[in-house]
């Protein structure tokens, strides 16, 4: 979605959506920037939309990630996708919230408590290699995350 959005092409998905509404499967759209979704709020009716808390490389020249491209997490850009999250009809999916382990995990995973509406989820990725334990110890910062906030 956001090589299209920086094509000015976002209706491009529309036939895919609705496609994919069709098939009688649940409907989202994902992407980096929040202008998606302030877009699919007025053009979609979706089931869900999976947000990326980061804008880390422009992605003018095509959708895919490239390797060795500088990449940028700003805080910024967290902020603006919170406050579009909060105001999406459907449930969201919040990812990259650690912005490629820049982030402390307890300060990333508080941050996420105080964003977590009741019906959204988070998406983290792990790398268990030094960490083995990695995914019990995210589990268990999130859910002291969300009870330091009462969303639980």
């Amino acid at each position: 979605m956001d090589n299209l959005l920086a094509a000015g092409r976002l209706s491009d998905a529309l036939p895919a959506i609705q496609a994919i509404r069709d098939a009688g499967l649940p409907v989202g759209v994902a992407g980096h920037r929040p202008e998606v979704f302030r877009w699919a709020e007025d053009h979609c009716h979706l089931d869900f939309a999976m947000c990326s808390y980061y804008n880390p490389i422009p992605r003018h020249d095509g959708p895919e990630h490239r390797s060795g491209c500088n990449e940028a997490y700003l805080p910024e850009d967290r902020d603006s996708m919170v406050a579009q999250i909060s105001r999406l009809r459907a449930p969201a999916i919040h990812y990259k919230v650690m912005a490629a382990g820049r982030n402390d995990p307890r300060d990333a995973f508080a941050f996420v408590g105080r964003h977590l509406r009741p019906n959204d989820a988070v998406c983290v990725g792990v790398f268990t290699r030094d960490v083995p334990d990695m995914l019990a110890r995210n589990v268990a910062l999130l859910n002291q995350a969300l009870a330091n906030t009462h969303a639980c």
